[in-house]
């Protein structure tokens, strides 16, 4: 009796112990952090924080400068990348990548030119120069020798961004007189404007969902404020109206919460967080030299 009840105490205790194991993982959150550029020093450097800047952790210390980070969460056999490019006098321009610690990852591009990674792994696209003009290249990753141009015309096209489902692609175009937004759908091969004023658009950033962009509108010699354009309906929200701010390099949460962009306030160029819901703002950055391009991660 002694003998099954010893037995009986230890299977309750292992099975609580597994339980409460259990418990504690499924509790664990999945992060969202902000990453970003910032010149402190003879070059630019990658930097992670959290949401309420408190936390910020130096990600590179290479030589040189380091730039345009992108974070893909699984290519090839490869788990929660970032990628980004990084030139210095000694190896000249390469893509490097890194882990979300900021430990080197190699990184085969073969033999592309500094690219955006479609969010699966799956494709990227870059800029080739003809002339004049400025052309969008997309490439299936897999097999780069299999381009396609999707632009054409002796005008400029640029500041790609894929969407959420590695489906479509917005760019930037003058090709009507002046920038405006156009996506290209890669199941159909078809291009669709989306903006159509007086106005120059030179940022954008997909909603989560994939049903809205971002973008940054400048009139005149004015500065950029940020607009909320969906897709379907065409309808545009403005988001800022700070005249004495230049909004631009903008990013949305993955959790579709938040919008992280750059701006220049009193000389300092910081990051900044916008929450849609309240439309409050949060400083993030505190002016120790230059930081842009902000970008996320899921940790």
């Amino acid at each position: 009796m002694r003998k099954h009840t010893t037995i009986s105490l230890l299977f309750l205790v292992l099975l609580s112990s597994l339980l409460m194991s259990t418990t504690l993982v499924l509790n664990i959150k999945p992060q969202e952090k902000l990453l970003y550029i910032s010149k402190r020093g003879a070059g630019f450097d990658i930097y992670k924080n959290t949401l309420n800047g408190q936390n910020e952790t130096q990600l590179t210390t290479l030589e040189g400068w380091e730039w345009q980070t992108q974070y893909i969460k699984k290519l090839g056999k490869q788990r929660h990348l970032i990628l980004f490019n990084s030139q210095n006098k000694k190896e000249g321009f390469r893509m490097r990548a890194m882990d979300r610690q900021g430990n080197p990852v190699n990184l085969n591009t073969k033999g592309l030119p500094a690219f955006d990674m479609s969010p699966n792994g799956q494709w990227v696209v870059y800029n080739r120069k003809q002339g004049k003009a400025t052309h969008i290249i997309l490439v299936p990753f897999a097999h780069p020798q299999d381009s396609i141009q999707i632009t054409s015309g002796r005008h400029y096209h640029g500041r790609m961004k894929w969407s959420p489902d590695s489906r479509r692609i917005s760019f930037i175009s003058d090709k009507s007189g002046s920038n405006e937004i156009y996506v290209y759908r890669l199941k159909s091969k078809k291009t669709e404007r989306i903006t159509n004023n007086q106005v120059r658009e030179k940022y954008c950033t997909w909603a989560p969902n994939g049903r809205q962009i971002i973008t940054s509108m400048q009139k005149g010699k004015a500065n950029n404020d940020l607009f909320l354009i969906d897709l379907k309906t065409r309808q545009t929200m403005r988001l800022t109206d700070t005249p004495s701010i230049h909004e631009s390099e903008i990013a949305w949460s993955p959790s579709g919460k938040y919008v992280a962009y750059h701006a220049k306030v009193a000389g300092k160029d910081d990051i900044f967080l916008l929450t849609l819901k309240t439309k409050k703002v949060t400083k993030i950055t505190q002016g120790q030299g230059y930081h842009g391009e902000p970008g996320w991660i899921v940790e």
